[in-house]
């Protein structure tokens, strides 16, 4: 996709959450920006400062990208089919 040539995967932090509901199909997933216009931490909106939460690697490099995959409970990683009704699993990871 030339939309997304620009973005460097080593500074993407995935992630992984629970759907709202149990269905059998599909995976949805986001890519959610941590910067603003510029590569800016804060942004003024209306009179208000808006800021981004910042996610680092081990080396202290801030990731500028959060990809978080939505999987049914079934699909989680570290569940079984019964699963964990309410459980939340999140990594972040760094390719160097």
């Amino acid at each position: 996709m030339p939309e997304l040539g620009h973005v460097d995967v080593a500074r993407v932090a995935f992630s992984w959450s629970q759907t709202r509901k149990a269905v059998p199909y599909g995976i949805y997933a986001s890519l959610t920006p941590l910067r603003f216009r510029g590569g800016a931490l804060s942004e003024q909106r209306d009179g208000q400062t808006w800021v981004t939460q910042r996610i680092v690697d081990r080396d202290g490099r801030d990731f500028l990208y959060l990809m978080t995959f939505y999987l049914p409970l079934s699909q989680l990683p570290g569940r079984g089919k019964a699963g964990n009704a309410g459980a939340r699993d999140v990594a972040h990871r760094s390719r160097v």
